[in-house]
């Protein structure tokens, strides 16, 4: 069963602004099976995390719903939870760290298309330094949430 992407999609239903009513129409599902899909009784298929994240407009549905199966969760990091600019910013300085501190020792390594045994520590560094926070603000910029601020509630007040 998938761990926390149902309370995901509610959040995502109602950062677009849409009620169960409106989102079950438009995704052509009950009310009951949205109810069901949000509390996490009942597991999203493919097709329909696509719908949601099409409907709802926001991409991060589909990194997250991969992220929340076997394959994903073994592969994909979890995305920080930021907005568009500040995916942005990270993003640069990701790019800005690989080429200005990792890049030129990339290149050496890569220059005779093999890792030999005095490369291979620097190799790790690279790839855990430099290329998967580089990787990890890409597509954390790629499904960047589309966030709206939403009114408070009256208990918040």
């Amino acid at each position: 069963m998938q761990t926390y992407f149902h309370v995901f999609i509610k959040e995502c239903r109602l950062n677009a602004g849409f009620s169960k009513i409106k989102s079950a129409r438009l995704l052509n599902v009950s009310e009951r099976s949205l109810s069901d899909y949000e509390s996490g009784k009942t597991a999203v298929d493919d097709a329909l995390a696509v719908k949601m994240a099409q409907i709802y407009n926001c991409p991060a549905i589909i990194y997250c719903w991969t992220q929340d199966n076997a394959c994903g969760r073994l592969w994909l990091s979890k995305l920080d939870d930021k907005c568009l600019s500040q995916n942005i910013l990270c993003n640069f300085s990701s790019i800005e760290t690989m080429q200005n501190e990792f890049l030129p020792k990339l290149i050496r390594i890569g220059q005779d298309n093999k890792i030999d045994e005095q490369e291979r520590n620097i190799f790790i560094k690279i790839k855990e330094h430099g290329l998967k926070p580089l990787m990890k603000s890409t597509i954390a910029l790629l499904f960047s949430k589309n966030k709206k601020s939403r009114p408070a509630k009256a208990s918040q007040l």
